[in-house]
C-alpha cells in the first residue's frame, strides 16, 4: 500500500535569515489529524471477509466438534443452522465470525449439503443481525474466546499506546494489537474497529507532544524551525527547501562545496543542540 508522506518540504534559506521575521505563532490545543488509511483497501476487503479455502482446509474448517454440532441441532431454521455453521466453521480458522453478504458460495454449499439442505435456500437477509450476534457469543464461548470489549478493550488500548509512543508504524501496530488479541484468546473484530483504537492513540500522542512542545519550545527556537521547514526558493521550476537540498548533498570535493556542506553542518549542528532539551522532553 502506498504510505502517506511522512516528510514535510523544507526550506532553502539559511536559519541566520531570522531577523524582523513575524512573532512565532501559538499552536491550536487541538490539532486536527486527516483520516488515515492503516492497510490497502485489498487488504481491508481481506481481513473482512472469509477466508479462502481449498476443499481440505474446507472439510476440517466445517468438520465441528460435538458442542457446536449439538448447538446447530437445537437450531430450528435451516438458514440459522447453515449460518451458526458457516461462521463457527470461519471461527475455526480465522478466529472472527463474518456477516453472511460476505459468505462464499462454495462454503454455503458445502455446509448446506453436510447439514442436509438446499444451498440455494441460504440467503443473507435469512439470517438477521440479532440472530447471527446471538450466535457468535455461543461459537466464541465454545470455542474458549471472549468479545472484545471492557479490561480486554483497555488493554489493548494501553498496548496500542505504547507501540504509538515507540514510534512504530501504524501497519505494524495493527499486527501486534491483532497478535495481542489471538494471544488472549479474544475474537478478532472488524477492521474499522482496530483502526479507530490505532487512530484515537496516535492523536492522543500527538496531543500530548504538541503540549510539550508548546511548553518548552523558545519562540525564537520555533521561528528558526519555520524558517528552516517552510516554503523555500525554486531551484529549476522545483520548489526546494533547506532540509531537501541537504538531502542531496554534493558528493564534490571541490573546495567550495566542501566550504558550503561544512556551513551546512554546523548550521544544522548548532540547530539541533538548541533543540536538544526539547528533544529530550518529547522522549524522542
Amino acid at each position: 500500500a502506498k504510505q502517506p508522506a511522512s516528510m514535510i518540504d523544507f526550506v532553502s534559506y539559511p536559519v541566520s535569515q531570522i531577523k524582523d521575521s513575524k512573532p512565532y505563532p501559538k499552536r491550536k490545543e487541538t490539532q486536527l489529524m486527516p483520516r488515515m488509511q492503516i492497510l490497502s483497501p485489498g487488504e481491508q476487503n481481506a481481513f473482512d471477509t472469509p477466508p479462502r479455502m481449498n476443499a481440505a482446509q474446507r472439510k476440517a474448517a466445517f468438520d465441528l466438534p460435538l458442542g457446536f454440532q449439538k448447538e446447530i441441532e437445537r437450531l430450528r431454521d435451516p438458514a440459522h443452522q447453515v449460518g451458526f455453521c458457516l461462521n463457527a466453521g470461519y471461527f475455526r480458522h480465522g478466529r472472527r465470525c463474518f456477516a453472511p453478504e460476505t459468505f462464499h458460495d462454495n462454503d454455503i454449499a458445502h455446509v448446506s449439503s453436510r447439514l442436509g439442505h438446499d444451498a440455494g435456500m441460504f440467503a443473507p437477509a435469512a439470517y438477521p443481525d440479532r440472530t447471527r450476534q446471538r450466535h457468535e457469543r455461543i461459537i466464541e464461548r465454545l470455542a474458549g474466546f471472549r468479545t472484545l470489549g471492557g479490561d480486554g478493550e483497555a488493554h489493548l488500548s494501553l498496548m496500542i499506546d505504547q507501540k504509538v509512543r515507540a514510534h512504530e508504524k501504524p501497519k505494524v501496530i495493527f499486527q501486534a494489537a491483532v497478535d495481542h488479541l489471538l494471544t488472549n484468546r479474544i475474537a478478532l473484530p472488524g477492521y474499522r474497529r482496530l483502526q479507530d483504537l490505532i487512530l484515537l492513540a496516535i492523536g492522543r500522542s500527538r496531543t500530548r507532544e504538541m503540549a510539550l512542545v508548546d511548553a518548552h519550545l523558545p519562540p525564537a527556537l520555533g521561528r528558526e524551525l519555520d524558517l528552516l521547514l517552510g516554503d523555500g526558493e525554486e531551484t529549476d521550476g522545483i520548489a526546494r527547501s533547506r532540509l531537501a537540498a541537504l538531502k542531496q548533498n554534493s558528493q564534490s570535493v571541490r573546495p567550495r562545496s566542501v566550504k558550503d556542506r561544512l556551513a551546512n553542518h554546523t548550521e544544522l549542528s548548532d540547530l539541533f543542540h538548541k533543540l536538544e532539551p526539547v528533544i529530550t522532553d518529547l522522549g524522542w
